[in-house]
């Protein structure tokens, strides 16, 4: 859905180059058949006023037929989301790793999981914009010092409440050693017992302990940074689960 209220496909985002903000020579403008003035307020049309450096993105109206062009501020001024925090610090910042988990070879945190203790621990170290408010996180591996690259935070964008078991989705995968990979996993119906509610995690629980979770990398591009990271995980999205494209944080 559009900012405008109607039905809209992004078809594709322009980065500007201009300097200062609004339109510098011309008054009114006219592009695509769309004429807007200065003075005009924003129309289903025609959103905001040019930024510098900022970005203009392009969306088809279906309902009326025509053009809509949404001027915005740069992806960085835009962003909801912080990406030099490091996704590993709520679990590094809780307290699990040194007592609950502690010479732990293999734990499972799963942010949907009915009745965990330790997901409250973990939000209250969450960040106000970190990636972890969207979607659905978890925590794999290994808990033990020195084993960082075998300590893995899975995200996906798409909340996990609102799909089935058996679905492929796609992930970030972070390494507590500051590596970062775009893959992609089945959903599984987990159960912490018989008195909590089922709920679908991001993985499967398989029997090989922490090294299972590489498998998910293996062969995969690394990038170092979760800017890099995220933007490449967007691409797939948009790409090869168009279904969720609605679901990247705005």
């Amino acid at each position: 859905m559009g900012k405008t209220g109607y039905k809209t496909d992004i078809v594709r985002e322009v980065e500007l180059t201009q300097k200062k903000d609004d339109w510098q020579a011309f008054d009114s403008v006219t592009i695509a058949g769309i004429t807007h003035k200065k003075s005009d307020p924003d129309t289903d049309n025609w959103k905001g006023i040019p930024k510098a450096g900022g970005v203009c993105e392009i969306s088809y109206n279906k309902e009326k037929n025509t053009v809509v062009f949404n001027w915005k501020g740069s992806k960085a001024e835009e962003s909801t989301i912080d990406f030099s925090s490091n996704l590993h610090s709520a679990l590094n910042n809780s307290g699990l790793l040194e007592n609950d988990l502690k010479n732990r070879d293999f734990f499972e945190i799963d942010s949907k999981c009915d009745g965990s203790t330790m997901v409250p621990e973990l939000n209250k170290q969450i960040e106000n914009k970190s990636l972890l408010n969207h979607g659905t996180w978890a925590y794999y591996g290994n808990a033990k010092k020195g084993k960082e690259s075998e300590r893995y935070l899975f995200w996906t964008s798409v909340d996990t409440d609102k799909i089935n078991a058996n679905t492929q989705i796609p992930v970030i995968i972070s390494t507590a050693d500051g590596k970062f990979y775009i893959s992609s996993s089945t959903t599984a119906r987990k159960r912490k017992d018989s008195a909590h509610k089922p709920y679908i995690a991001i993985a499967p629980t398989g029997k090989s302990g922490s090294s299972q979770y590489k498998s998910y990398i293996d062969g995969k591009k690394q990038y170092n940074t979760l800017e890099e990271a995220y933007k490449a995980y967007a691409d797939v999205v948009k790409n090869d689960y168009s279904n969720y494209k609605d679901t990247l944080p705005q």
